[in-house]
């Protein structure tokens, strides 16, 4: 018995065979064409009006992975497309047409960063669009605009001009001789200006489509803007912060620590004093014992005002250094300088990270070494780095004693041993967490949580 494949489901067979060579034995793009493939046979699987869909939008998420590869040949690609449209069933024009409204409208541009989706955007508004040359334009400083991406042929001059007339908005032509100028925005105000050269014949094709992407490069535009003005807020914050930190540890060594070591050096008088007017040897020594005691409290007090000083101040956090060299080099050091076995795990890519975030992913490995090393009698530390899509974490794992959570933090407060307060506030402030997890016979996780989030073509804060 022949078993008899629907119509949809077959064309996006065909359209997975075609696509196959450009995507080689890369993971990432094989598995976007899984997840892709899946979306859509079940788009098929509603009839076969909407499976007609299944291979535009097939392409349409596996185009913006193929057009990352800048050496694959647009006379090759537009082949494929003409290709997947005839095993479709749909006519070239109308198939790129529905690819265009497919790719802009998609979630696979949608979830990039502002700057990399408007660049393959006009990558494949160069590939589907009749276009020798296509051009996006922002004002300058100056007033003037100014190209910010193209693809194909270098813009002339008169690119320019027509893109200034179309950024002033107004009553414009924003067609003239051999190009094609759309607003990105509101038309009387526009964020941009997209300005396209049609190949012969192809004005009416260029046209639609160039209008088509105007809308999503608009809204990636406003991403990119609120995100630069997000990366001054945070600038400021982050600096006024740090700034707090610092005056609040000067305010602890000119102030309390200075008193402490006033009131030690009074109890050196005192003890002197007892020795010299105390004939009484019994009540000599125990008075002298009861000095002794205080002094002890007080290098303790010292102690851990200079610790909570310290959790206060900036790191040495050497900007020209991978966080991950950093890490690999303080455990080792770790190692050589303790009897406790450590070991690193890292995943993921931490080369982008701000410097509030540096600082606060780094005082969360000092402190909790710290902790191992004095406290808990641990025989190995695990320090476990991540640099996931949405979240960056450190988290710091020993096999020592552990102990009751609240109850120690509480008689930690008490006692004012708070090495973890400036690590706790600096994550708060760039919208993370600290969390602290043991029990009794361990073992004792300390972490740090923070969004990932870094704003476009900042240099490190």
């Amino acid at each position: 018995m022949t078993t008899v494949v629907p119509a949809p489901v077959a064309s996006i067979d065909a359209a997975e065979r075609l696509l196959q060579p450009y995507l080689g034995s890369h993971s990432g793009k094989l598995r976007v064409m899984d997840a892709a493939s899946r979306r859509a046979r079940s788009l098929a699987a509603l009839g076969a009006c909407a499976g007609e869909m299944g291979p535009v939008m097939l392409l349409a998420e596996l185009l913006p992975e193929v057009c990352f590869d800048r050496d694959v040949d647009r006379e090759d690609l537009r082949e494929l497309i003409d290709a997947i449209a005839d095993v479709a069933g749909t006519p070239s024009e109308t198939f790129r047409l529905q690819l265009a409204h497919c790719a802009a409208s998609g979630r696979v541009l949608l979830e990039m960063p502002p700057e990399s989706a408007i660049d393959i955007a006009l990558r494949l508004l160069f590939l589907l669009a009749p276009v020798r040359q296509i051009s996006i334009w922002e004002a300058g400083a100056d007033g003037k605009p100014t190209c910010s991406s193209h693809s194909g042929s270098f813009p002339s001059k008169r690119t320019a001009e027509l893109a200034g007339s179309v950024l002033q908005g107004g009553r414009v032509n924003h067609t003239a001789g051999l190009l094609v100028g759309v607003p990105v925005g509101v038309p009387h105000a526009p964020v941009a200006a997209l300005v396209a050269r049609p190949e012969p014949g192809g004005r009416p094709a260029s046209d639609t489509l160039v209008r088509q992407f105007a809308p999503f490069l608009a809204a990636q535009l406003e991403r990119r803007a609120l995100a630069e003005r997000a990366a001054t807020t945070e600038r400021l914050l982050v600096d006024a912060s740090e700034r707090r930190f610092s005056r609040f540890a000067f305010d602890i060594h000119d102030g309390p620590l200075q008193n402490v070591a006033g009131v030690t050096g009074d109890l050196a008088m005192l003890r002197s004093r007892l020795r010299e007017t105390l004939p009484d040897e019994r009540a000599r020594l125990e008075l002298l014992g009861c000095a002794d005691d205080l002094e002890a409290r007080l290098r303790a007090v010292d102690t851990e005002l200079r610790d909570l000083a310290q959790s206060m101040e900036s790191p040495a956090t050497p900007r020209g250094v991978p966080f991950t060299r950093m890490l690999v080099h303080e455990l080792a050091a770790f190692g050589r300088r303790t009897d406790i076995r450590p070991s690193v795990d890292i995943e993921g890519d931490f080369h982008d990270l701000t410097e509030s975030q540096r600082i606060a992913l780094w005082r969360i490995v000092q402190e909790s070494l710290a902790n191992s090393r004095d406290h808990s009698g641990a025989r190995e530390v695990v320090v476990k780095a991540l640099a996931a899509p949405d979240r960056l974490q450190v988290e710091v794992i020993d096999d020592g004693r552990g102990f009751d959570v609240r109850e120690t933090l509480l008689d930690a407060a008490q006692r004012g041993r708070l090495g973890l307060v400036g690590v706790s506030e600096r994550a708060r402030l760039l919208g993370g967490r600290c969390e602290i997890r043991s029990k009794p016979g361990g073992p004792t996780s300390i972490s740090v949580t923070l969004p990932r989030w870094r704003p476009p073509n900042l240099a490190a804060t």
